[in-house]
């Protein structure tokens, strides 16, 4: 994904079962610059300037990965998906602001 350019975000459901694998993918990839929590959100979404992917299913810390990849660098995809991401980044929160929700 960093290869493609930009920043790179994430969207997820993020709950106290896959906090700690969404802590890990926050720390550990360096490809990553914003994660977020939105709740009707069933597995992950990405989007960078030039790449878009969505890995379906919940995150499960036993399993975090564990549904079916689509990954696109077509432009013309990207930027379609790249509306629907705008609009659901748009009522997201940030992850540190769901970590206080989780610990609150």
């Amino acid at each position: 994904f960093r290869r493609s350019g930009g920043k790179v975000r994430m969207i997820t459901e993020v709950t106290a079962d896959n906090l700690q694998w969404c802590e890990k993918l926050k720390l550990k990839l360096s490809a990553l610059d914003q994660l977020h929590h939105l709740g009707e959100i069933r597995g992950l979404m990405a989007l960078s300037d030039s790449s878009y992917a969505y890995v379906s299913g919940p995150l499960e810390a036993s399993r975090p990965l564990a549904g079916e990849l689509s990954y696109s660098r077509d432009p013309r995809f990207v930027s379609m998906e790249k509306d629907l991401f705008e609009s659901l980044w748009d009522r997201s929160i940030a992850f540190e602001d769901r970590i206080r929700g989780l610990d609150g």
